[in-house]
């Protein structure tokens, strides 16, 4: 079972018989990145390899600064709810 079939089913518009083949697919990617991944780990515990750190490249430092700012004005806009929702409570409680 290929791409190939997968697509012709699909553009046949017959699904029950590109379903199986998509999950075919599927399995197969997922079997060979696991597999992948079993042996990088034997490889760190058994023959003492290094773990491969991922690097951030941050080059535009204003998304930066603009991820920042909406971060702050996110934790503004939950602190002004919650004190608006303290006012109500008061307002409530006094009639």
């Amino acid at each position: 079972m290929s791409i190939e079939d997968l697509i012709d089913d699909i553009t046949r518009q017959n699904f029950a018989k590109a379903e199986p083949h998509f999950h075919t697919i599927l399995q197969s990617k997922v079997d060979d990145a696991l597999e992948a991944e079993k042996i990088k780990v034997a490889g760190q515990i058994f023959n003492g390899e290094e773990e491969e750190q991922l690097e951030l490249d941050l080059d535009d430092e204003d998304e930066v600064e603009e991820l920042v700012t909406d971060e702050a004005d996110a934790e503004v806009d939950e602190d002004e709810v919650e004190e608006e929702s303290d006012e109500e409570e008061e307002v409530e409680e006094e009639t």
